[in-house]
């Protein structure tokens, strides 16, 4: 057997040779048919993620219809799935559309772990991954959405090494590490055991500093150079996290400049520029952005905005509110809003002094939607305590409208000891110290905010830690960073109430901006 070797070797020899041809020429057609199945900006794309970010989401699915034709095996056309899905949802709300997301992602994300590594390779994973957190996030799915995050900073983090200076990724990651660094408690309970923490300040400087380079770089292309205009979707990350983080005039204002700028005035540069303007108590804003909502069929219904409307009239005491949210109402089918749109259906019919129907109203708080929205859940509070004293409601909506004139004259004439009820003492002595402090009398102010964490510091309403951020708020403006400091972190420590999330983070943020300030001297 040892002699017949010798014999066998050469033809052995050859068809290694022709094996080695017939691979190569193997591979290399399989690395040609890989590079060809690559992301690739086209017309179709481009009009496409326009038309996404308008809600016009018919004529983005006709667009990527006609891409997948033209191109098949162009994988932009998934990531773009996923933002028409996104917005969509985003737009609807409803629980069934979250259900055909559930199914699609995992098969979206297997066909783009297929892909050639290259910037896009990493940054579509890392974006489908991110905005499936955020719908997961918002179902209350916080297990499922920690690890959907964890796997986008994963992404992101392979991203940077490789492609550093890919302004998508970039992007991404600005809005990631906001998000990291104020979450719900539910999904920061789900984070801590996978090790994923984030800067809320640093992410947006990060969105800040992207923008502008997205902005440079549009201003240098030429028209053949194809690319996602992602500055308009950057600015509307950059002004509706900061606005929902930060309470001072002059943010309002550059958040609202940001999107006019940078976005095609749609209904969701409505939705946003609304919800920053009640936020920031601009009622004459908010309806003003409503109103110059582009109307057409060719937009994708977002009821919510019909929500938004009888809320900033509600709080100028509109009579014609009760319409809008009857309207809403009547034709969402979303989980959002529902149970607080039937607390200010009854609140209105309480200050009309009509007590059946206002108690309708409160039952159907307790009886319909869902509480997945912090207004919801503060909507189920609100029900609990009856409105006993109509001045202090008035008072109350006034003050979210920004009419602190009107609000302050409802309580003028009234004490605490107008109020036997605990609840209602420390709602007088809480918007008191916000009238105040809006009208800029800010000792006045620090008197109310102490006296309501004194009495409300163990009560289960969101009074006493508002009232801390907001002490702590003064103290910053006036240059006692020792106090201030004090008081965030007292709003920290206190126990879950309502509303207790967008406090704690606007307290975070807070304490992080003044440990910049103190690290920068």
């Amino acid at each position: 057997m040892i002699t017949l070797l010798p014999k066998i070797r050469k033809p052995f020899n050859s068809l290694f040779k022709n094996w080695n041809r017939w691979l190569g020429t193997l591979l290399a057609t399989v690395a040609l048919s890989t590079a060809q199945a690559k992301f690739v900006v086209t017309e179709n794309c481009q009009q496409a993620y326009s038309c996404i970010l308008q809600l016009r989401l018919k004529e983005a699915s006709a667009l990527l219809d006609n891409e997948r034709k033209s191109n098949p095996s162009n994988s932009l056309v998934l990531l773009l799935d996923n933002y028409w899905e996104y917005f969509n949802l985003i737009a609807s709300d409803r629980l069934e559309d979250y259900e055909l997301m559930k199914r699609s992602v995992p098969r979206r994300l297997d066909a783009l772990e297929n892909e050639q590594r290259s910037p896009w390779y990493y940054y579509s994973l890392a974006e489908v991954n991110l905005q499936y957190a955020f719908m997961r996030a918002r179902f209350q799915e916080y297990w499922g959405a920690g690890w959907s995050i964890r796997r986008a900073s994963g992404l992101l983090d392979d991203s940077e090494k490789h492609y550093p200076n890919f302004l998508p990724a970039k992007k991404c990651r600005g809005v990631l590490l906001s998000v990291l660094g104020a979450v719900p408690t539910g999904l920061k309970l789900a984070m801590g055991p996978l090790g994923l923490r984030g800067n809320t300040r640093e992410g947006l400087i990060l969105l800040d500093h992207t923008l502008g380079e997205m902005k440079a770089v549009s201003l240098q292309q030429g028209p053949a150079d194809r690319k996602l205009p992602m500055a308009g979707e950057t600015a509307l990350y950059l002004s509706y996290i900061q606005a929902a983080l930060n309470e001072r005039a002059p943010d309002y204002a550059l958040c609202i400049k940001r999107i006019d700028e940078n976005m095609i005035p749609s209904p969701l540069t409505a939705f946003v520029k609304t919800s920053i303007a009640i936020r920031n108590s601009q009622t004459t804003d908010a309806l003003k952005f409503l109103n110059e909502k582009p109307p057409g069929s060719k937009f994708t219904p977002f009821y919510q905005l019909e929500y938004f409307m009888g809320v900033a009239k509600l709080n100028r005491l509109d009579t014609d509110a009760l319409s809008c949210f009857q309207r809403f109402l009547g034709e969402t089918k979303g989980v959002s809003f529902v149970k607080d749109s039937y607390l200010r259906i009854a609140w209105i019919y309480r200050l009309e002094g009509n007590t059946k129907s206002y108690t309708e109203n409160i039952n159907n708080v307790l009886m319909k939607g869902y509480a997945s929205q912090d207004k919801d859940k503060q909507a189920i509070c609100d029900a609990a305590e009856p409105v006993l004293y109509p001045e202090l409601l008035r008072a109350r909506l006034l003050f979210d409208g920004g009419f602190y004139d009107r609000a302050g004259a409802e309580l003028k004439k009234k004490t605490p000891a107008n109020y036997p009820e605990l609840h209602n003492r420390l709602e007088f002595l809480y918007r008191s110290g916000r009238i105040a402090e809006a009208c800029s009398y800010k000792m006045q102010a620090i008197t109310a905010y102490i006296k309501t964490i004194e009495g409300g510091k163990n009560s289960p309403w969101y009074y006493a830690a508002n009232a801390s951020l907001h002490l702590g708020m003064i103290y910053e403006s006036l240059k006692d960073v020792v106090h201030a400091r004090k008081a965030y972190q007292q709003c920290l420590d206190m126990h879950e109430t309502t509303y207790k999330n967008s406090i704690d983070n606007k307290a975070k943020s807070a304490l992080d901006r003044l440990e910049s300030n103190r690290t920068s001297r």
